[in-house]
């Protein structure tokens, strides 16, 4: 992503956090904000940071109070989703960033997100031999999904993934929307029906 002042980085990093992993603690960063925004004492702190393998959230969160840019809340926020990506598998961190689509109501390309993890699951996993936590992990995307379809109306595609999510963990929650998902997609008398059986 090209940026030209400190501000459209900052920016970045506050709407992207989901996105940003340890690639970005490197000398190009603080290089640029030295040479190109004139920034020396800041790009002289992240070197630091940079060569005594800081943080990622430490990282940005120094560039975000330094600039100013946002409130001591934002920058909270935006740290809070750093530390919450740290450790994770990569499967993990991306279920992560694709939850985080559907947060922001970007629901197509959450929808692929989730279709594309499925596919990867489906690859790598052996669903008979599947344990328990990773039963779980896989009902969340599923339900998740769900909620991707709903949010874009597609109410049979939704009853379908809450389906599939209460199949692999029967949770109150993922049974709740299948239910509400099947009340968008039947008629009243239909749906008593189904309710009933």
């Amino acid at each position: 992503m090209k940026v030209y002042c400190m501000e459209e980085l900052c920016c970045c990093m506050k709407e992207n956090a989901f996105l940003l992993d340890l690639s970005l603690l490197n000398d190009e960063l603080p290089d640029w904000i030295e040479q190109e925004c004139g920034l020396r004492e800041l790009a002289k702190a992240l070197h630091f940071m940079v060569h005594k393998q800081g943080s990622l959230s430490g990282f940005v969160t120094t560039i975000l109070r330094y600039v100013g840019f946002y409130g001591e809340e934002i920058i909270r926020e935006t740290e809070r989703v750093l530390k919450q990506g740290a450790g994770l598998s990569g499967i993990e961190k991306r279920k992560r960033q694709i939850d985080y689509l559907v947060k922001k109501k970007k629901y197509r390309p959450a929808l692929a997100g989730y279709d594309e993890l499925l596919e990867k699951w489906e690859e790598q996993e052996n669903p008979e031999g599947t344990p328990p936590a990773a039963k779980d992990f896989l009902a969340k995307i599923w339900h998740n999904k769900g909620v991707a379809c709903t949010g874009l109306m597609l109410y049979d595609e939704a009853a379908k993934c809450f389906q599939r999510a209460f199949e692999l963990e029967d949770r109150e929650e993922y049974r709740v929307a299948y239910l509400a998902a099947m009340r968008m997609v039947l008629q009243e008398k239909e749906y008593v029906a189904f309710a009933a059986e």
